[in-house]
């Protein structure tokens, strides 16, 4: 196994855009522009609504089944479009259009399974638990009476399970474009590939991941202030 080279995978990634222009715009006119349509399409999930929440000023009324369907659409769209562009521009030759996206739906779907029910298993669960186990009583967060120990480690908790699933995400970058360079439909064997194959670049590749999430939540908070 060789390390990971930031600056070469960048100028990959920029000839194999510049390569095929044509099926950059329509993945990411898929994987952006359908998801937006369904984000703005119901009133309890626009980015007014979002924002005035945020901002505590408006709160979510009525059932949130919708929306959460919704939000489930659009993860599967956007992860299909992800899935059809590798599989477009990472393999010598190409399927087309068609194949490309009934591929991207089928194994973006498998893939996304399998990545939030490995998230509940290794992060959310136990968050939950040990949380859970050392919760301040009930009455205390009803009145507000929590004391600042407490308080402190809720949220290094928090912070360390959020690193520990940073850290997994990062491990795990590789997983979606090993499946659709090689036409896979099985996630498990590409996770355990993409596990070994940034073994040796680990580091880089974890500070790389937080500074890109860095970055979005800034660009996010950015729009929900304006």
């Amino acid at each position: 196994m060789t390390k990971i080279s930031i600056r070469a995978a960048l100028t990959a990634a920029k000839a194999l855009v510049v390569k095929d222009r044509a099926a950059l715009a329509l993945y990411i006119a898929m994987g952006v522009l359908i998801p937006y349509l369904l984000h703005a399409s119901d009133p309890a999930i626009s980015l007014r609504s979002l924002a005035a929440v945020t901002a505590g000023g408006g709160f979510f009324s009525g059932s949130m089944t919708g929306p959460m369907y919704l939000f489930g659409i659009m993860a599967v769209v956007w992860t299909a479009a992800q899935f059809a562009l590798w599989n477009a521009l990472l393999p010598e030759s190409r399927d087309g259009p068609i194949g490309e996206i009934m591929y991207g739906f089928v194994a973006g779907f498998a893939f996304l399974v399998c990545y939030v029910v490995l998230n509940l298993l290794v992060v959310f669960l136990p968050l939950g638990i040990i949380s859970a186990a050392i919760a301040p009583p009930a009455e205390a967060v009803r009145s507000g009476a929590i004391s600042p120990v407490d308080l402190i480690v809720q949220n290094l908790i928090t912070l360390v399970f959020s690193t520990i699933m940073a850290f997994i995400a990062a491990r795990l970058w590789l997983a979606g474009p090993i499946m659709a360079a090689e036409g896979r439909m099985n996630p498990l064997s590409a996770l355990a590939e993409s596990w070994r194959r940034t073994a040796p670049s680990r580091g880089k590749l974890f500070l790389l991941y937080i500074l890109l999430q860095f970055v979005g939540g800034l660009v996010f908070t950015s729009l929900l202030a304006v």
